[in-house]
């Protein structure tokens, strides 16, 4: 930070020095007059950047600053250049992985939060471009798609895009709306629960509020699946979901129906009560739903589970063709996510049907992709499934230590399927003890 008053301030490194030692020697004299007299040396456009570098979490991109900013291009890179050469953003490339990205030390964050109070007005607009830019940035990404390129690019911005979200349901709530319902995959799947469940109820109040029926239909929806998910329980779930139902219905907006994908989590909702007639009706209805609208994602959700019920009935040949065709099905849309899941089901069922090579392939074709993506639900689904193969060919040892593996997974995922591993756990257990 000396070395930079010495570029742009026009002092000499001696002069800075003898300024130093005048401080009074003491830390908190040292950077009161550091961090003064940067401010002052400091371009107009270095000291936007500078003020809202504070909105965000530990890094951010360029792009995102200068939104917040209201700065790009030329502006922008010299604002950022300066604050760099004076130490006042720290510039890291991330193992060459991604874009450049910078971050604040937490004492030069506290001096810029100082300054926001001389300028109440600059700050309320620089945070409403701030919030417009990770609206935009959200919604460049179909809210329906959950899909692994797509979680990778919100992991890198997650922790910006909950500080922005905490903020506006604070302050502008109307934002968050869009926020929630854009991040809401990506916070399931990626194991953010409790952040779903409290971000979901604060945008489903501002919506009861506002009278907004379809952001509220659709918030409780998604609700109601967390219950099923180890958040509450299945006949909650169903009760909650029920209602969504039949307001729709009365509302006589069918499409309600998909957007809100209602009938897929009342058939989800049902099999985790093993109910599996209902589960089909409900599954049936959803597929129908999706294919009139020609929700090819949808569709494939809908037979996905269709598929398990065969299989959960015991038939096993029509669920492997299934999820055979329901893989080709994925490649073809590019839906990535499907692709390791419906692996992962092949291999359970071709286990089942005693094609023990052909079931290894395809655990580990999904525990590649699991790794890949760093999709812990798939990762335990697929030790799960190891163990049963290796059970099936007589290594309960081996069966029983991938069963205590996906054990751990679930346990920290808080998932329901955690009932089925630990039930595996101990009949490996009562069959090794004999």
């Amino acid at each position: 930070m000396s070395l930079g008053h010495v570029k742009y301030s026009g002092l000499s490194l001696d002069t800075v020095i003898d300024h130093l030692h005048t401080a009074h020697q003491t830390v908190n004299d040292i950077f009161t007059y550091l961090f003064s007299h940067t401010w002052r040396v400091l371009t107009e456009d270095a000291k936007h950047v500078l003020l809202v570098a504070p909105f965000f979490g530990e890094t951010v991109g360029k792009e995102a600053l200068g939104g917040a900013a209201d700065l790009a291009g030329y502006r922008l890179d010299m604002a950022i250049k300066q604050l760099v050469e004076m130490s006042m953003l720290d510039a890291s490339d991330e193992s060459g992985k991604t874009g450049q990205r910078y971050s604040i030390h937490p004492l030069i964050r506290a001096f810029a939060n100082g300054h926001f109070g001389e300028q109440p007005e600059w700050e309320r607009e620089a945070r409403e471009r701030w919030v417009a830019w990770y609206v935009n940035f959200l919604s460049q990404h179909d809210r329906d798609v959950d899909d692994w390129p797509i979680f990778a690019i919100f992991d890198q911005e997650r922790e910006n895009i909950f500080a922005c979200i905490e903020w506006t349901l604070a302050s502008q709530p109307a934002g968050s709306l869009t926020m929630v319902q854009q991040l809401w995959f990506f916070m399931y799947v990626r194991g953010y629960w409790r952040q779903c469940e409290r971000f979901c109820n604060e945008a489903l109040a501002y919506a009861n509020k506002e009278g907004n029926t379809p952001a509220r239909l659709w918030l409780t929806s998604h609700l109601g699946w967390l219950l099923t998910l180890g958040q509450g329980s299945a006949q909650e779930a169903i009760q909650q979901l029920y209602r969504v139902e039949e307001e729709i219905v009365a509302l006589q907006q069918p499409t309600l129906l998909e957007e809100t994908s209602v009938l897929n989590y009342l058939g989800q909702a049902y099999m985790a009560l093993k109910n599996f007639d209902m589960a089909e009706v409900y599954e049936s209805r959803f597929l129908d739903l999706a294919n009139q609208v020609g929700n090819r994602r949808h569709a494939l959700v809908a037979r996905y589970y269709l598929a398990w019920i065969q299989f959960c009935r015991g038939r096993f040949e029509e669920a492997r063709r299934t999820y055979q065709a329901l893989f080709a099905e994925a490649q073809s849309i590019g839906y990535e996510r499907a692709k390791g899941y419906c692996a992962y089901k092949l291999a359970r069922t071709l286990s089942e049907l005693g094609q023990y090579e052909e079931a290894e392939y395809w655990l580990n074709y999904a525990t590649a992709m699991a790794n890949q993506w760093n999709e812990s639900p798939l990762q335990a689904y697929v030790l799960l499934s190891r163990a049963y193969l290796l059970w099936k060919q007589q290594r309960p040892l081996d069966a029983h230590a991938s069963a205590l593996a996906a054990l751990d997974v679930f346990r920290r995922a808080v998932s329901n399927d955690y009932d089925e591993a630990a039930a595996l756990v101990a009949q490996l257990e009562e069959e090794l003890t004999l």
